[in-house]
C-alpha cells in the first residue's frame, strides 16, 4: 500500500565514525524537466524535512548524483 504524496526514493545512509555517526535520510521524488509537485508531495515532503530528513526534486541524474555529496 502507498502512501499519497511520499516520494519516490529514499536513501539511507550511515555517515561519520562509528560512535558518533548518525543516518542520513534523502528523500527524492522524480520528476520530468516540466512535471510539477502536487500539493500531497509538497506536504509529506515538508513533514520529512521538519524530522531531519534531506528533500530533493531530482530532473535528472545529476541532481541526484550532487545530493549524494
Amino acid at each position: 500500500e502507498s502512501q499519497l504524496g511520499a516520494a519516490d526514493l529514499i536513501v539511507f545512509r550511515y555517515v561519520g565514525l562509528e560512535e558518533i555517526g548518525h543516518t542520513d535520510v534523502l528523500l527524492i521524488e522524480v520528476k520530468s524537466p516540466t512535471g510539477k509537485v502536487g500539493p500531497a508531495q509538497d506536504k509529506w515532503a515538508e513533514l520529512a524535512v521538519a524530522q531531519g530528513c534531506r528533500h530533493i526534486v531530482a530532473r535528472s541524474l545529476e541532481d541526484v548524483q550532487e545530493a549524494l555529496r
